[in-house]
């Protein structure tokens, strides 16, 4: 049941004041999900913020960026999701309409001035949401225990 409402999300929203491992930030990454988390414990270990990772000159060549890192208040957690909501329905209308699309522009053009360095960005990167969505996913597999079973042998080996 759980995993079914991962899988149907494009957002997941995890903002704890302590969270030492992050157990459902791993399990919304590994389903796509873009995650909004505060910088504490296990999500700042998983997450990799977008306006910390994201190369502004070189676009997504060269980072894993996952999600966007908020503080623990109320007024900035909702206007991370209102970015991150924009964010994905540019990625929906673009992957239904396309870019020269009459419905694409009207959306791009409807994005409020106070997120205008996001509206950049997806101009730059269009497919910027679901290349997020894949990066979750990719750095979820990291956290595996199978990758951490490899780390633990790599670690012994060398004592």
């Amino acid at each position: 049941m759980r995993e079914n409402l991962y899988k149907a999300s494009d957002i997941f929203v995890n903002v704890p004041d302590f969270e030492p491992f992050g157990l459902t930030t791993l399990e919304a990454m590994d389903s796509g999900a873009i995650v909004i988390g505060t910088e504490v414990g296990g999500v700042r270990d998983m997450l990799n913020d977008f306006y910390w990772k994201y190369d502004f000159a070189d676009g997504m060549k060269n980072n894993n960026v996952t999600g966007f890192f908020v503080l623990n208040d109320s007024m900035a957690l909702t206007n991370k999701i209102l970015e991150v909501c924009i964010l994905v329905k540019s990625g929906e209308i673009l992957g239904d309409f396309g870019a020269h699309s009459e419905q694409y522009k009207k959306f791009m053009d409807s994005i409020p001035v106070e997120y205008g360095k996001l509206k950049e960005e997806i101009l730059k990167e269009p497919f910027l949401a679901g290349i997020m969505m894949h990066n979750s996913m990719a750095r979820a597999k990291k956290f595996s225990i199978e990758e951490t079973a490899k780390n633990y042998v790599e670690i012994y080996k060398n004592l």
